[in-house]
């Protein structure tokens, strides 16, 4: 009889044994894909030894992993304005300038703001290069449309317009897409298809392939001392500090 009991409990233990793994490995699946918060990130990485790690999605895996080239959504404030020269294109651009004396030329016209305290110049639909340098913003390209404190200039064919270091208070680019960006060593905050969220600390980024919003100026109550905003997509990004080292593909 007692060897009968010990048998009976064996197979009880067996098969509650046998319940529990299922469950957990049922778990685990249905949540391969869950979400990481910018702590458990962070501590993953620590235990990692120092190597570098790569997000696909939202999880985490081996730097190993096959990339992934789908297009994910990105939020980024950030205290530094990076320095860039590119080929570009871009919906709809406008900035906000204090100083008159730079040469605007529309079409190797000079464009004349005689009489004004400030200007604001949109352009729509532009195609050619832009350079920014800290406060300093040049472009030289084609444009649909421009326009100067509400004032339009059209033409059925693209306008030229061209000026060099133009310093500026407020820069805000609609929809610029560009092959990859760099941004150096700074502060702020990444967010990345709504499901990481990373406080940076003296990092650098480098981003595969933008297309979005770039805004340099007013964010929040802050002005040009909190720099950048970014908000559109990407295909991949990598991060470098000194405390984490990270690929997001």
């Amino acid at each position: 009889m007692s060897e009968q009991k010990s048998n009976h409990h064996f197979r009880f233990y067996i098969i509650m044994i046998t319940i529990v793994v299922a469950v957990i490995f049922l778990f685990l699946v249905l949540n391969d894909d869950s979400a990481l918060s910018g702590a458990t990130l962070l501590n993953g990485a620590k235990e990692d030894s120092g190597q570098a790690v790569e997000i696909t999605g939202a999880s985490i895996t081996s730097s190993n992993s096959l990339a992934r080239s789908a297009e994910k959504e990105i939020a980024l404030i950030f205290d530094q304005i990076p320095d860039l020269k590119k080929e570009a294109k871009f919906e709809t651009f406008e900035i906000r300038f204090e100083n008159l004396g730079t040469g605007i030329k529309v079409n190797d016209d000079r464009l004349e703001l005689n009489n004004l305290e400030e200007v604001t110049l949109r352009v729509e639909d532009f195609s050619g290069e832009i350079l920014l340098s800290g406060t300093l913003f040049s472009m030289d390209g084609k444009a649909k449309l421009i326009e100067v404190n509400d004032v339009a200039l059209y033409s059925k064919d693209s306008l030229e317009i061209a000026f060099n270091d133009l310093g500026y208070d407020y820069l805000n680019i609609q929809e610029i897409e560009m092959a990859d960006l760099e941004l150096p060593q700074g502060d702020g905050s990444l967010q990345v298809t709504d499901k990481l969220t990373y406080a940076l600390a003296d990092e650098s980024l480098e981003l595969n392939y933008f297309k979005g919003q770039l805004l340099i100026g007013a964010i929040g109550n802050n002005t040009l001392d909190n720099s950048l905003s970014l908000n559109g997509v990407i295909k991949g990004l990598s991060l470098s500090g000194p405390t984490l080292n990270l690929v997001i593909s």
